[in-house]
């Protein structure tokens, strides 16, 4: 039994009475409906009232359980139909919520929304355009364009681990109804080398799965996904998480883009970045639209193995301000370290590292990406 070979955020402090739901944009709420004739939910009741008849399981599911399809089978299902997706993560080691997000999709765009750990809404809207966020900031707002990672509403990064990390039983039929419903098992780790969710960066370890239990419908749509897992993250330390996860409303959303997608577009910051002569510098620029916001993370990326550097801005990076962000000379190799930043011009009493390798340059809040990555400075 079990999966064959796999194919594949600040924190919220835990509170009681806390919801798994975020809040809902204006956008999100104004466009979602049922959008179904007379006949076709006539056609829906009838399907959903057959009888178990002759069924054969969706690839991904086998008599011997789950295989390495599932998740992509779950993927290309979603992405042809719409659907509401919720999760939440909650990291038990430290009594805190990682995850708690929701989103809904239609045909390869979804919308977004939830609260920063600052206590700002989000709201993320991701499409073939272009993926676009805005962030509230009490009585304004900033915005940025993510670098794209496919459709979020499918937690590609915390499911489809999960799912290759199990020893998955023989899936039973939960009921007679339509669509066919079936249910897989585990507590056994069967890979324990996929590490769920966004690790510290390091290389990690499955120690347990103590109950897992998953949802899979007869398209291979993974209805709902609850676990209780251990991981080891090398050198950071070991964790324990509950996770959930739901689709609904399969078929039943009708998604329009939100209101403040134009001005998001417009106000996208346009950086430069380059490296100075002496190669001790990177410096950038804010040419246009939105500054950056006291918070944001600033980092510098090495493709050698030198590691990066980064620094989280404690006031705003205005447009056209040069910025200086150096490595401090001493510091240990490898990793990341905190950087040194100078505003308007070199610093006159730094001691930066050699930067001799090739670097690119990023700045995010919390996981927002404010603009495409800029690669090949050196």
């Amino acid at each position: 039994m079990g999966l064959g070979a796999a194919s594949i955020s600040g924190c919220l402090r835990l509170q009681s009475g806390a919801t798994d739901t975020p809040g809902r944009s204006e956008a999100a709420t104004a466009g979602t409906g049922t959008q179904t004739s007379n006949t076709a939910r006539t056609a829906q009741t009838e399907e959903t009232t057959s009888t178990r008849g002759e069924l054969t399981f969706p690839s991904g599911l086998s008599e011997a359980g789950v295989t390495e399809f599932l998740y992509p089978t779950h993927v290309q299902a979603l992405f042809q139909t719409s659907y509401r997706a919720k999760w939440v993560k909650q990291d038990r080691t430290n009594s805190t919520v990682t995850w708690q997000q929701q989103y809904l999709g239609d045909q390869g765009t979804a919308l977004g929304s939830w609260q920063s750990d600052a206590g700002g809404r989000i709201e993320m809207y991701r499409s073939l355009e272009g993926d676009f966020w805005r962030e509230e900031l009490g009585s304004r707002a900033t915005f940025g364009k993510d670098i794209g990672r496919g459709d979020p509403a499918v937690w590609g990064e915390e499911v489809r681990p999960l799912v290759a990390a199990g020893d998955w039983s023989a899936p039973t039929r939960v009921d007679d109804s339509r669509p066919a419903i079936w249910t897989v098992t585990t507590s056994t780790v069967g890979d324990e080398s996929v590490l769920p969710g966004r690790s510290h960066g390091q290389p990690g370890t499955v120690l347990s799965i103590p109950s897992a239990e998953m949802h899979v419908d007869e398209r291979g749509i993974i209805r709902k996904l609850v676990a209780s897992y251990r991981i080891r993250d090398e050198g950071v330390g070991e964790f324990a998480y509950d996770t959930h996860y739901t689709i609904d409303r399969v078929g039943e959303v009708a998604l329009t883009a939100p209101s403040w997608l134009s001005t998001a577009e417009e106000r996208v910051p346009d950086v430069t970045a380059t490296l100075t002569d002496d190669s001790r510098y990177v410096r950038f620029e804010v040419q246009s639209g939105n500054r950056l916001e006291p918070g944001t993370t600033v980092v510098v990326d090495d493709s050698g193995e030198g590691g990066g550097f980064s620094r989280i801005l404690e006031s705003p990076v205005e447009p056209n301000t040069p910025m200086y962000l150096y490595r401090p000379g001493g510091s240990r190799d490898g990793g990341y370290v905190n950087a040194g930043l100078s505003r308007g011009s070199r610093p006159s009493d730094a001691s930066p590292a050699t930067l001799d390798s090739t670097y690119a340059l990023t700045a995010r809040r919390g996981d927002n990406f404010y603009f495409d990555r800029i690669g090949g400075l050196r």
